[in-house]
C-alpha cells in the first residue's frame, strides 16, 4: 500500500529520503521533492544522506515547497471531494 507517513511528511513541507516503492514515484521526485535512494540498501541511503547534506538552504526551501505543493495538489481531501459527492449520489 500507500505509505501514509509519506503523505504526512509532504503536508508539512518536509520532503522525504525513499526509494521508489508503490507508486511513490508520481510524486516523489529527486531533489525537487525528496531524495530518491536506488534501493533499500544501507549503501544507498548513505549516499541519499550525503547528497542531501550537500544542498544549500535555497535548495532545501525550493524542496519543502514542492513537497507541501504536491501534498496540497494530490492529497488533500478536497482534491477528490467532487467525485466523491457525485460517487455517494448517484448510488
Amino acid at each position: 500500500g500507500f505509505p501514509t507517513k509519506f503523505v504526512e511528511s509532504f503536508s508539512v513541507g518536509t520532503p522525504v529520503i525513499a526509494n521508489h516503492t508503490s507508486d511513490l514515484a508520481e510524486y516523489l521526485k529527486d531533489e525537487q521533492t525528496g531524495i530518491v535512494c536506488a534501493d533499500e540498501s544501507v549503501d544507498s541511503m548513505l549516499s541519499g544522506l550525503t547528497r542531501i547534506m550537500r544542498l544549500n538552504g535555497n535548495q532545501l526551501n525550493v524542496m519543502r515547497s514542492n513537497a507541501r505543493g504536491v501534498a496540497e495538489s494530490s492529497f488533500d481531501n478536497t482534491v477528490a471531494s467532487d467525485l466523491i459527492e457525485n460517487l455517494i449520489i448517484s448510488n
